[in-house]
């Protein structure tokens, strides 16, 4: 049987960003995306190309729609051959309890859920479905909220132990490949909650812009994510650099910068420098107005102040010196 020409194309993009003989384990919602993921992947598994192991992590939000979903996807990994592990995990729960909105304790407990997972079956890198369209949505998202070039510059296709294969496929290819292989797939219907920001970027905004100002704004928008993602990577070299040149000790609750190093490095890698500091000492995110706080405290030469930020991490300047410190 000859294989439709959009088969072909898109299993051999997202065979082009997999290694050979590598085990990966597929996240696989039951999504258009996701699904048309797992169908190329099982297809490669048969040609003994790589090999794979579907999960499918439950959020305990949507009752018994959730659990067909899940069931959708385990009997779809069961056909393939491939095998198969469903994770539950309360993200209402872990809202509250962490005051997250709800997509975010969503997407914080699906990772953790799905890196254990990978470890426990001894997967290479996690395989998510993310694609061109998803892109163009959380560089808007991103630049709504406020971001420099790391935030502008969107997903990348490998992010620590995420791969992220079919970020070059659009929507379109994707709906076409399912036509073509005539598989069906699950729509989550939170998808059409508007209160839920991405949807109402995908459903209101996104439209809006393409009918308005731009028809190719989701092009556009990609485009210019992997620009600033190579301007971004190019500072981010620069500033390694110098940060080992500025660095004078570091343990294991404490960093110590000679801070006259900083007096002739562009605040662009200066700031890069103090976040990546913050982020070694196990802070997790760290916002424009507390990067500000500690460059002007470095700025102004002045030992007077101490910057207390998120995770119990501390920036003092004292005898010419920048300290981070867990101690202070």
């Amino acid at each position: 049987m000859k294989i439709p020409r959009i088969v072909h194309d898109l299993t051999k993009k997202v065979r082009n960003n997999l290694t050979e003989y590598k085990h990966y384990l597929l996240a696989v919602s039951g999504g258009a995306d996701s699904l048309v993921l797992a169908d190329i992947c099982s297809e490669l598994d048969v040609q003994g190309f790589a090999s794979f192991t579907i999960c499918h992590v439950e959020h305990g939000i949507r009752g018994k729609e959730s659990l067909e979903d899940m069931e959708f996807v385990r009997d779809f990994a069961q056909k393939k051959g491939l095998p198969y592990v469903g994770v539950h995990v309360d993200a209402l729960a872990c809202a509250k309890e962490n005051k997250l909105s709800l997509e975010d304790a969503a997407r914080r407990l699906r990772y953790e859920a799905l890196r254990k997972v990978k470890e426990n079956v001894g997967a290479e890198k996690i395989l998510t479905a993310h694609q061109a369209d998803d892109q163009a949505e959380t560089v808007l998202w991103k630049f709504l909220r406020g971001a420099g070039l790391e935030g502008l510059s969107g997903m990348t296709k490998k992010n620590g132990d995420i791969l992220r294969p079919m970020l070059n496929i659009t929507r379109k290819e994707i709906l076409e490949y399912l036509a073509a292989k005539n598989l069906s797939y699950k729509i989550d219907s939170t998808n059409a909650n508007l209160n839920y920001t991405r949807n109402k970027i995908r459903q209101e905004l996104l439209p809006l812009l393409a009918n308005n100002y731009n028809e190719s704004i989701n092009e556009t928008l990609s485009r210019t994510a992997s620009i600033l993602s190579e301007d971004a990577f190019c500072l981010e070299q620069l500033a390694k650099k110098e940060y080992n040149q500025a660095v004078e000790s570091v343990s294991e609750k404490e960093i110590i910068f000679k801070a006259k190093c900083f007096n002739k490095i562009y605040p662009a890698i200066c700031k890069r420098i103090l976040r990546q500091a913050c982020f070694n000492l196990g802070v997790k995110e760290l916002d424009f107005e507390r990067t500000e706080a500690i460059y002007q405290l470095l700025m102004r030469n002045t030992g007077n102040k101490v910057i207390e930020l998120p995770q119990g991490l501390f920036v003092a300047l004292q005898n010419h010196k920048l300290i981070f410190s867990r101690r202070i």
